[in-house]
């Protein structure tokens, strides 16, 4: 399978399909990408807290990152954001499965963000990441 990875996301091309268990994304500038995938250039990977964090060093992915965490926020309030600010680093909070434990033990300096849904709940609307490295 062939992936379109952005590297700038511009908010207001993202659309929002409400379905019955979740909300579906699309990118729409100049062609339609049926999710979001995001370059992400990272600093390092740590294991903490029985979560992995891949922290961010990359600008340009931090403010794409946290545009769409404001435009999802707007539209799907209660929301999750995608990104977390600690200790000065942003970063993305993942529960280790298999895949990511593969990741993290390979320490790549570049990885892509694969966002291509919201799960619906009344508490709390969270956002489904898959974290792609190849």
């Amino acid at each position: 399978m062939t992936y379109l990875s952005i590297r700038t996301v511009r908010p207001q091309f993202i659309q929002i399909t409400p379905k019955l268990n979740y909300f579906k994304l699309k990118y729409t500038e100049n062609i339609t990408i049926l999710c979001l995938m995001i370059h992400c250039p990272l600093k390092k990977i740590i294991h903490c807290d029985g979560k992995l964090k891949f922290i961010i060093k990359d600008k340009l992915t931090i403010r794409s990152l946290l545009d769409i965490d404001d435009k999802l926020r707007s539209v799907l309030e209660p929301y999750k954001p995608i990104l977390v600010k600690d200790d000065g680093d942003y970063g993305i909070y993942l529960y280790p499965n298999s895949k990511l434990l593969e990741i993290y033990n390979r320490k790549p300096k570049v990885v892509h963000i694969h966002i291509k849904s919201i799960r619906r709940n009344t508490h709390l609307n969270t956002p489904v990441i898959y974290i792609l490295n190849e």
